[in-house]
């Protein structure tokens, strides 16, 4: 719990949220988190001005700049190919696609969209 007002007061907040303090059941997650002994612990050491750790940010991937435009053209050229040559050929290839945008493969979706124009 000490990561969440250190990344925050660790560079230059002045105030944050305890969210779910004393709100609802005591048996709600939020509740039990924010006003755990831990937390209590992490809020005492900020108060008495001690130093807080800070927790590791979670970075998310970026797509190419040119992918969204590669699967806009796919959207819009697709279908009428489909329907001259029939969707067996280009399915695998949506599917792979899909998969690797779910996962965040940003450069295999983006060789794959290539493909798929191709």
């Amino acid at each position: 719990m000490e990561g969440y007002p250190g990344n925050l007061f660790n560079h230059g907040a002045r105030l944050f949220n305890i969210f779910g303090w004393g709100v609802g059941d005591e048996n709600k997650p939020f509740r039990k988190i924010a006003e755990s002994n831990n937390a209590l612990a992490a809020y005492r050491k900020f108060l008495h001005g001690g130093d807080l750790a800070e927790a590791p940010l979670c970075v998310q991937k970026l797509p190419p700049a040119d992918l969204p435009g590669k699967i806009h053209k796919i959207q819009a050229l697709l279908p009428a190919w489909g329907e001259k040559h029939g969707f067996a050929k280009a399915k695998p290839l949506m599917e792979k696609m899909a998969g690797c945008l779910k996962q965040q493969q940003f450069e295999e979706a983006s060789k794959t969209a290539d493909h798929i124009l191709q």
